[in-house]
């Protein structure tokens, strides 16, 4: 039995939900999951136009440009699009009490609530001796990459267990890949044309690191964006349908140059079924915005009945 299968079952045996999968926010449909009282917002990247701005927008992507007004004048209006606003919706579930919450908010209190943390948590220290950031982020942008691997007739969602060598969230399941984009005057990923940040970039780059996996840009889809309800951080969230078969990603990954952030023997493929995939989310401890990405993906291919009838069942089960 794998190491993956026997935290599945002790914690299973235990009647144990993590507070990990809190709450994500679909613009699109106003509705979540949630479980505890932590929220991590998803913004879901529906708008095509909104998309493309905040990748490549000139003066307003930068951290030093975006945030100083934020902080000088505590501006409400800073959005990208200033028409553009969030709303916030969750679904509370606690046993059988089911209860909705909605506000509104807007793109540049969503950002910046990441600066006003104003210092590194403990868990960051790490990171921010390894990337240059802005002194005006308590934590850069990151990304987040879950895939579905297309192996013949077969589709498998694919997690890995992170090893103990990594910064955050050491020892916990995690999507596909993950990866921190840099920050202030040192961005990691560029987008060759417009030299801005690119998250799908970054994701390309992770899943050659932590997989020995070249995929390209036209195999992923930017799903939205999210925030960690503790540390502050935003990610964005990246799915894509990989051809390839299990045991060639496998093969790969045991010859990745970062192999060793995923713990041995801790690629997961779980048969993409509602059925199959929820208890790995329910009964497993996660990185917060890794649980966020796997929820983005679902909704991609089921609805949200569809995703809420499966948690009930499988809470209940």
């Amino acid at each position: 039995m794998s190491i993956i299968q026997n935290m599945l079952l002790h914690n299973r045996n235990h009647n144990i939900i993590p507070h990990h999968i809190d709450a994500l926010t679909i613009e699109q449909t106003d509705v979540c999951l949630s479980v505890g009282c932590l929220a991590y917002p998803v913004i879901r990247l529906s708008d095509g136009e909104f998309q493309y701005n905040y990748i490549h927008s000139d003066t307003r992507y930068q951290p030093d440009s975006y945030f100083k007004p934020f902080i000088e004048e505590k501006a409400s209006g800073l959005s990208f699009n200033e028409e553009y606003h969030i709303r916030c919706s969750s679904i509370s579930i606690e046993d059988d009490h089911i209860e909705m919450r909605t506000q509104w908010s807007d793109f540049s209190q969503f950002l910046g609530t990441n600066m006003m943390v104003g210092t590194y948590l403990p868990i960051r220290e790490k990171v921010k001796d390894h990337f240059p950031i802005s002194p005006l982020l308590a934590n850069e942008l990151a990304a987040i990459g879950t895939f579905i691997i297309h192996d013949g007739q077969e589709k498998y969602l694919l997690l890995t267990k992170r090893s103990s060598n990594v910064s955050t969230y050491r020892n916990c399941m995690s999507a596909s890949v993950s990866g921190a984009m840099g920050g202030g005057e040192k961005w990691t990923d560029f987008h060759m044309e417009t030299r801005k940040p690119d998250p799908i970039l970054t994701i390309i780059r992770e899943t050659k690191e932590e997989l020995g996996l070249d995929i390209n840009r036209s195999q992923l889809k930017l799903d939205g964006l999210c925030m960690q309800a503790i540390d502050k951080q935003p990610n964005f969230l990246v799915s894509g349908e990989l051809p390839i078969s299990k045991d060639e990603v496998l093969k790969k990954a045991k010859a990745a140059a970062d192999k060793d952030e995923i713990e041995e023997d801790g690629l997961l493929f779980i048969p993409f079924e509602l059925d199959k995939i929820m208890p790995y989310l329910i009964y497993l401890e996660y990185s917060p915005t890794s649980a966020a990405g796997v929820w983005a993906l679902l909704e991609n291919y089921f609805t949200q009945d569809e995703i809420k009838t499966a948690f009930q069942q499988c809470c209940k089960g």
